[in-house]
């Protein structure tokens, strides 16, 4: 398993490099120019406008912008905004936990829903709640984020007028206000994701609980709950587990959207602001974070799926000696 990790890390490096470069390759095609924006816009002299894009380098090639970049983000230093001047580690520092917490809900949402809803459609094969539950879980798949934000904000914040429409509230301020201007958006972004996991996990079930050793173990007298508990269950989590470490990854990427419909200052908004502004070190310290969270949880999910599955353990041992 120390094999497995010490993999994972030492491909973080690469990939960083080469994620990194290519934005700083893509952010030359966007149009418009940060320097003559900072200067004043289309009428900004021409003098002042190089002599902004001087100041900020950015008249540098595309190599020594990066090389110069890549120095200082070894040390910790992300870089500074082009417009507001401000730290890039510093903004990404208070706005990447409202992001997390906001994927971390929905995560939350999406297990509470789609485990019981997979054990029980998997149990209950072929009858009525099975039957509902392969809709509930297409129609939860086929459902936009953003439809599904409107119609929980219609319902439950314009007509019941029991949770916030839009806003943000810190947990240290007032964590009851934080957790209900936080419901609207986990459900929203927890739905499909539980609707995917209780399909997944429906369909490795039933296919667990027709091995001969489940056959076994209800002859032997053990009781259904236990059977499905302690045999059927930890078998069958192991593909659902992969498919929930994607789905929490792309869950950051995700809250975008859902920050912008529901006014929480994210790194969704942030990142929007600084891609229409060719704001380079801003996207590139995005870039990294979002990065480095991709590999983490695809590791979780590599150590989780060794824990639940001792083939995986065993192959990673013989490869040790």
């Amino acid at each position: 398993m120390g094999t497995l990790i010490a993999r994972r890390l030492l491909v973080l490096v690469p990939l960083l490099l080469f994620v990194t470069f290519a934005v700083s390759l893509l952010v030359l095609l966007l149009p418009g120019d940060p320097a003559r924006e900072i200067a004043g816009g289309t009428r900004a002299p021409e003098a002042r406008v190089a002599e902004v894009r001087h100041q900020l380098h950015l008249d540098d090639g595309l190599f020594p912008r990066y090389g110069r970049w890549l120095a200082d983000a070894v040390q910790g230093d992300l870089g500074k905004s082009l417009f507001n001047g401000l730290p890039v580690a510093d903004d990404i520092g208070s706005r990447f936990p409202i992001t997390f917490s906001l994927a971390l809900g929905a995560a939350g949402v999406s297990l509470l829903i789609g485990v019981p809803l997979g054990i029980a459609t998997a149990v209950r094969r072929g009858s009525a709640l099975d039957r509902f539950g392969t809709v509930l879980s297409s129609f939860g798949i086929a459902m936009p984020d953003f439809w599904l934000a409107i119609l929980l904000v219609l319902v439950f914040a314009v007509s019941l007028g029991v949770l916030p429409a839009i806003g943000y509230t810190r947990f240290g301020d007032s964590p009851l206000e934080w957790a209900r201007h936080l419901v609207l958006p986990w459900f929203t972004l927890g739905l499909g994701g539980a609707a995917i996991l209780a399909r997944q996990l429906r369909s490795a079930l039933v296919d667990v609980l027709e091995q001969d050793y489940v056959r076994t173990a209800r002859a032997n007298g053990i009781r259904e709950r236990r059977v499905i508990a302690r045999y059927a269950l930890k078998n069958a989590a192991a593909p659902a587990l992969t498919i929930f470490g994607i789905q929490f990854a792309y869950l950051l990427g995700g809250t975008v959207i859902m920050e912008q419909i529901f006014s929480i200052p994210g790194m969704g908004s942030y990142v929007l602001t600084a891609v229409t502004r060719r704001d380079l070190p801003v996207i590139q310290g995005v870039v990294v974070v979002v990065a480095l969270t991709f590999v983490l949880c695809n590791l979780v999910v590599d150590v989780a799926y060794g824990l639940l599955n001792p083939k995986v353990r065993d192959l990673t041992a013989g490869s040790n000696r």
